[in-house]
């Protein structure tokens, strides 16, 4: 064979031997990448497999939380501070106390528990004031005293009448509405 020849056939088959090794080379990098993908995917796929599995023990449980928690959540809406400073109103009313002050913000969402604040000012005899704080105590849906001032009202005279006045801040857990 003459030396033009074997040249002709020794360029392209080193050039073929150096193409091979490159292709193989990144072939190489690219399993190794998709292995070490795998081994970091493969734990999260399992855990993702592992929740989806138990997924109907999961909605069965969050439904018997939220029966548990639903009786002491006001119930939702638009006018939600309205209708509890409403609720609030008949309880002092049905308790024998008057109103001199009651005010409900609007509901603050910013929690874990959407809240509606309510300031209240209240007057009226000693009997009335611990029926209403027994009540409070016992509602369902609930209402959180977050505080609460005493301060008596009259002389001192034993004949005559004494009240209180009641100071009372009240947080109403509202239950969150529904996502659509």
């Amino acid at each position: 064979m003459n030396p033009w020849t074997r040249r002709a056939v020794a360029v392209p088959a080193v050039l073929l031997l150096a193409i091979a090794a490159a292709v193989a080379g990144a072939a190489t990098w690219l399993l190794q990448r998709y292995q070490t993908g795998l081994r970091i995917l493969e734990p999260r796929i399992e855990r993702l497999a592992g929740v989806v599995e138990v997924g109907g023990d999961i909605q069965a449980r969050l439904e018997q939380a939220k029966q548990q928690v639903g009786p002491w959540l006001h119930p939702a809406g638009p006018n939600v501070s309205t209708e509890v400073q409403q609720r609030l109103r008949a309880l002092i009313d049905g308790a024998g106390l008057t109103s001199v002050a009651l005010q409900a913000a609007e509901p603050d969402a910013s929690g874990a528990i959407t809240r509606v604040r309510i300031s209240a000012t209240l007057t009226g005899p000693w009997p009335a004031a611990v029926r209403l704080l027994q009540t409070l105590q016992e509602q369902r849906p609930a209402f959180w005293v977050q505080s609460l001032s005493v301060l008596r009202e009259g002389r001192d005279a034993p004949t005559e009448p004494q009240t209180v006045r009641l100071t009372l801040q009240i947080d109403a857990p509202v239950a969150r509405e529904a996502a659509p």
